[in-house]
């Protein structure tokens, strides 16, 4: 082989290592991450072995009245006699009740505080879904951000901030979380021409104008001026034995008035005792002033309702910003991803709870309103008069005083995830817990599920969540049992289908689903992050039912960011991260 040859092939085997090399380079560093924190999945379960789930549903009924006798009722007349047939509209009977108008409109007032708070939260869940993830800046751009000066708090509490009184500008005040109000606080916003305003009321971080707006409300505020009753005056003995020549008399034989002619000087009085005289005499008299006074002042009877102001931001103090304007800036939220997921599952779950507080607040102002206006109470259905019962016996045993049955039942209406359709079977037998007449039960049979997904997300065990579709379910109930109509109830399922026993309930944060397939990403033997599909089933309170591919020895990492990759290196974090972040 001649020298000329050996030197080409030479120079191209270096050439081909040299290339092998590069792309191999390139491959590593293109592909490395950063190790990913793992955790035990014994720290995000909700329970082992798939205790049974529960709901919360209303009761209704079909061709059956139950008649209830609140505490405040008092009968005065019963019209029907047992085994009597009535139609729908007649009088069954009359009542006396102790409930005072005072009583009816806190209901009043409660209801709507209630449906306010559901609302509040609502919107506050429709910004959390607008959120956008924090990302960290690029890696060629600086990494400091705009420095704040710290929250300086109002010098006194409440505080005065702007607003007319208006509908459009209401009184706004900074409030403190402690802080009480009364009647005379609104008082004082009252003029002859201000007879009606609207007030907002904040609580803010730190008591600071700028500080994170933490609760908002408001009042409308009317004012009803109060006659004065007349005084009626009465003379007294001397006016009544002629006052006016016994007047005269003294004033013209009163030694101590100066002015008199002829009068001569005091003479003997003790150091003081005149001036005493005089300042009684003084204090008898701004007394009776100061009681004119107050008998000139109007009276108002004050009366409110609530409503939701509007957000507005308020001045911050002026910033030193340490980066130029052309420097990178975060339009994020400021929030991670996970931190964003556990803020919307926790406000879906909040959501849940105030709209069953509200419906049950409005339950019972309507049922308090009902009370007061007739005192006397219908059948709503046409049937035969059963099971009536005297007014001491229904008191102590929580009983329906009569029923007008024509062979109806209660119904109590559920949801179910889309997970659940196969877990209960028609006819399945349900334990339900009246939340009214507490600690009393009864079982009902699973007759019907609905088809198609309904709207109504915050009942079904998903928590509210949107990826796992809601079915409506009916659980029948005997005609016997002491159930109201439009009351909530909770409902457990006596035994699960095998296929849910024994599941892991994982936090549904730390599983994603790819085309219909869920996963988690595990760290396998070898100590790297493996991407793991799993077999899941129900979703109860924001947790998902893992049937098969994870155990609870297993370590699992959070299922966002960049470095969360098949082959990702891991270490171990005994904490729960995404939770940690928050901090």
């Amino acid at each position: 082989m001649s020298k000329r040859v050996k030197t080409i092939l030479i120079t191209t085997v270096s050439l081909v290592l040299v290339v092998a090399i590069l792309v191999g380079a390139l491959w590593y560093f293109a592909g490395k991450t950063d190790p990913v924190p793992v955790s035990a999945v014994s720290d995000h379960l909700m329970g082992y072995m798939g205790e049974a789930p529960s709901y919360q549903g209303m009761v209704s009924t079909d061709n059956l009245q139950s008649v209830y006798l609140s505490g405040t009722q008092k009968i005065l007349e019963i019209f029907v006699a047992e085994g009597q047939t009535v139609q729908k509209g007649a009088a069954l009977f009359r009542y006396d009740t102790t409930l005072t108008d005072i009583q009816l409109e806190r209901a009043r007032l409660a209801s709507e505080q209630a449906q306010l708070k559901l609302k509040s939260a609502k919107a506050e869940l429709e910004n959390i879904k607008k959120m956008k993830p924090y990302t960290p800046p690029p890696p060629t751009r600086p990494t400091t951000v705009p420095t704040t000066a710290p929250l300086e708090p109002v010098d006194d509490i409440p505080y005065f901030i702007s607003g007319n009184g208006t509908e459009d500008r209401p009184y706004r005040y900074l409030w403190g979380e402690d802080l009480e109000f009364d009647e005379d606080f609104l008082m004082e916003h009252l003029t002859e021409q201000i007879q009606e305003f609207w007030i907002a009321f904040e609580l803010r971080e730190s008591d600071a104008l700028a500080g994170k707006l933490l609760q908002i409300w408001g009042l409308h505020v009317t004012a009803e001026e109060i006659e004065p009753e007349p005084v009626e005056t009465y003379p007294t003995e001397s006016e009544t034995q002629d006052g006016t020549e016994e007047t005269e008399a003294t004033e013209a034989t009163d030694p101590t008035d100066p002015t008199e002619p002829g009068t001569p000087p005091i003479i003997g009085n003790e150091p003081g005792e005149g001036d005493q005289e005089q300042t009684e005499a003084e204090e008898e008299t701004e007394a009776e002033e100061e009681t004119e006074a107050e008998e000139e002042d109007p009276k108002y009877r004050l009366s409110y309702s609530f409503f939701i102001p509007e957000e507005i931001e308020h001045v911050q103090i002026p910033t030193t910003p340490t980066t130029r304007p052309t420097e990178w800036v975060d339009t994020s939220s400021g929030y991670t991803a996970a931190e964003i997921a556990v803020m919307r599952r926790e406000k879906e779950l909040e959501i849940r709870d105030l709209d069953l507080a509200a419906r049950m607040q409005k339950l019972s102002y309507e049922t308090m309103k009902q009370e007061m206006s007739t005192g006397v109470v219908t059948a709503t259905v046409n049937g035969t008069v059963v099971n009536l019962r005297d007014e001491e016996t229904v008191a102590s045993t929580g009983e329906p005083l009569m029923q007008i049955s024509e062979g109806g039942s209660y119904y109590v209406s559920i949801y179910l995830g889309e997970y659940d359709l196969e877990r209960y079977e028609i006819g399945s037998v349900a334990t339900i817990s009246s939340w009214m007449n507490y600690g009393y039960t009864v079982n009902g049979s699973l007759v019907s599920i609905s088809d198609e997904p309904t709207q109504n997300a915050y009942y079904s065990p998903a928590g509210g969540n949107s990826d796992v579709s809601a079915y409506e379910a009916i659980i029948v109930v005997p005609p016997e049992a002491k159930l109201q109509e439009g009351e909530w109830v909770g409902l457990t399922f006596h035994a699960d289908s095998d296929q849910n026993k024994g599941a892991l309930y994982l936090d549904s944060a730390y599983i994603r689903d790819e085309n219909g397939r869920s996963y988690v990403y595990k760290r396998n033997e070898a100590g790297l992050l493996e991407k793991t599909y799993i077999q899941v089933g129900a979703v109860e309170w924001g947790y998902t039912a893992v049937l098969s591919g994870l155990t609870e020895e297993d370590w699992i990492a959070f299922p966002y960011g960049k470095d969360v990759v098949d082959g990702a290196q891991t270490y171990e974090d005994s904490g729960d991260m995404y939770m940690e972040e928050m901090t």
